[in-house]
């Protein structure tokens, strides 16, 4: 539940998804793209949110903090994830340039030889699952045209030093920011607490939050200490008072409102007879 680093060990993952939805940020040093089959989805990296529709496809790359929202949008997907080192290119794939969006519109696609990234992600995915022991050969060589297309047909812009390594200071508060708050849920903060302690004034915080997240703070609060206590009152081991009070709750009325808004139905349902 916070803004984290995915450290994937797998070379590549390629995956079909249906009203996919992850609405916390998080990143990692692989690629990433989508393609949305049908539907529609809010796809947020980094500072940008947009709504793609089918057809659209975007372009996660290394270190691009990224959520989904599918909800109620019947979404299909297909996602696929692979290191840039697998096919020996350096990590952060592409090193010098950066592409100028992360999204591919429809009709970009459509007009050019773009529209060969999808037949080579359907064929990864089929070599993908076949599972046998010349799958790296052809595994490669659909990626080899893949990253060839994107660099020839996306446009991109050179990337100096400085432009390279911009959003790290920014990455690192957001780090930090998201594991104070899973690490002090049960604890009175809040915005202006949070900000006083990272030094930057509310307005600022709740702008950087709501750059990364479709929720905003205090539901992002509210969802963490509704898990924990989940967890609690699973073990049977307290009464839901004492979990209420123990996951930040400042009363058992609030805890079961906000429980009944995030979830649909009371705290007390998940106790065994």
């Amino acid at each position: 539940m916070k803004i984290y680093y995915e450290n994937h060990d797998f070379k590549l993952t390629v995956f079909e998804v249906s009203n996919f939805t992850f609405p916390f940020a998080h990143w990692h040093t692989k690629v990433e793209i989508a393609f949305v089959l049908e539907g529609s989805i809010l796809i947020g990296v980094n500072n940008e949110k947009k709504l793609l529709h089918k057809g659209d496809s975007v372009v996660i790359g290394s270190g691009d903090i990224h959520y989904y929202d599918g909800q109620n949008l019947n979404c299909r997907m297909l996602i696929l994830i692979f290191n840039s080192e697998f096919i020996n290119a350096p990590s952060g794939w592409p090193e010098s340039k950066r592409f100028s969006s992360n999204y591919i519109p429809k009709e970009l696609i459509e007009s050019t030889e773009l529209n060969k990234l999808l037949p080579l992600a359907g064929l990864i995915k089929d070599e993908f699952e076949k599972k046998d022991y010349t799958n790296e050969f052809f595994l490669k060589s659909y990626l080899y045209n893949i990253c060839g297309l994107l660099l020839r047909y996306f446009p991109t812009i050179d990337l100096n030093d400085k432009v390279k390594y911009n959003v790290s200071p920014k990455l690192k508060m957001l780090q930090e920011i998201f594991t104070y708050i899973e690490a002090n849920y049960m604890n009175d903060i809040n915005v202006i607490s949070i900000s006083k302690l990272f030094n930057i004034s509310p307005k600022y915080f709740s702008k950087l939050f709501n750059s990364m997240s479709i929720i905003n703070f205090k539901t992002h609060l509210n969802t963490i200490r509704i898990s924990k206590a989940e967890n609690l009152i699973l073990q049977g081991n307290y009464t839901l008072t004492k979990i209420a009070f123990e996951c930040g709750f400042n009363s058992i009325r609030t805890f079961n409102r906000v429980y009944k808004t995030l979830r649909g139905f009371v705290p007390s349902s998940l106790k065994s007879d």
